[in-house]
């Protein structure tokens, strides 16, 4: 199924589904400038709280 997807759209799965979020969150940023990062963060699925906690 990953050489087929691959095939498909040139890049990983993982890559795909990345770019696919980054491209939301910016279109998501444009429509709505109030949205927080953390709101933002939810809605693409990543975990924002996680990744930016200093420790």
């Amino acid at each position: 199924m990953k050489q087929c997807f691959k095939s498909i759209y040139g890049m990983p799965i993982g890559t795909w589904l990345l770019q696919y979020r980054m491209n939301y969150a910016a279109e998501r940023l444009l429509a709505s400038p109030d949205i927080t990062i953390a709101d933002l963060a939810g809605e693409t699925g990543c975990d924002y709280t996680r990744q930016t906690t200093a420790e």
